[in-house]
């Protein structure tokens, strides 16, 4: 809408009200037809302004950070507005749920699995802090893709790197380690709450690299499937599996139908 968002990113259709810039006569019944029908909905609510301002704006918000940022321009940081920073700074979202699947919405579109969503009551962002999210280690890995880690962003290693699960519980997080367990077929998976500073625990550094030197029959999702700035025919990587002896070594050499050792 030209009113609100468009050309001035800090208005936000979903929590500001704003002035029409069409002058109407008597009430706003006319105008209010008028936006449903342009917006195809039917709740938008216009009221007249004996003083030419408008209501305050709502304050419950959904705070967005994305800390290693966004392989896509974003509408809601950056993209109009050049004085928000993804990488540093906290920015409203402009859909309004911030839930699971909101935050679903983000690690896809921006390939990252470390996007924090928070609300907030008093309509600020950085919100209040909260101790409602838990840090997740899968020290032998998931048999199934997750959201959270390795699935839409490949630099973030399930064996190797603690994650911000993204859905929010109250008190410890045991619910959610259960939850983690069945998911994943395993009984090993660590969940804790972040530190004082929010901030979950740095990488395992014990890792198992990998050189293909004459390259792979077949995509490999460590390197050259999902990063194409990684070339197996030159490039050492990451395995993603955690072990490091001849049985591993032997699972590359199957797969990739080759025979060197």
């Amino acid at each position: 809408m030209r009113q609100c968002g468009y050309h001035d990113n800090s208005c936000n259709p979903l929590f500001d009200w704003f002035l029409d810039d069409v002058e109407v006569e008597g009430d706003c019944d006319k105008r209010q037809s008028d936006y449903n029908r342009y917006c195809g909905t039917n709740d938008i609510v216009l009221k007249p302004s004996s003083n030419g301002q408008c209501p305050a704006p709502s304050e419950d918000r959904c705070c967005v950070r994305t800390p290693t940022g966004c392989n896509k321009p974003m509408r809601q940081c950056g993209h109009h507005d050049k004085s928000c920073n993804p990488l540093t700074d906290w920015f409203f979202d402009d859909y309004g749920s911030c839930d699971a699947s909101r935050i679903n919405d983000y690690h896809k579109y921006c390939g990252k699995s470390d996007i924090i969503l928070a609300k907030s009551s008093n309509g600020q962002c950085p919100p209040e802090p909260t101790e409602k999210r838990c840090c997740v280690h899968t020290p032998t890995g998931c048999r199934k893709p997750m959201r959270q880690c390795g699935y839409h962003d490949n630099s973030c290693n399930p064996l190797f790197d603690w994650f911000f699960d993204d859905v929010e519980v109250e008190g410890d997080c045991d619910k959610r380690q259960s939850d983690y367990n069945r998911y994943c077929g395993t009984n090993d998976i660590v969940l804790q709450k972040p530190s004082s500073t929010g901030q979950c625990p740095a990488p395992i550094e014990k890792r198992c690299c990998v050189r293909t030197p004459t390259g792979c029959n077949k995509p490999m999702r460590q390197c050259g499937h999902h990063d194409k700035s990684c070339n197996p025919l030159t490039d050492w990587f990451f395995d993603d599996y955690g072990s490091c002896d001849a049985s591993r070594n032997n699972d590359y050499h199957y797969y990739n139908l080759r025979s060197r050792k």
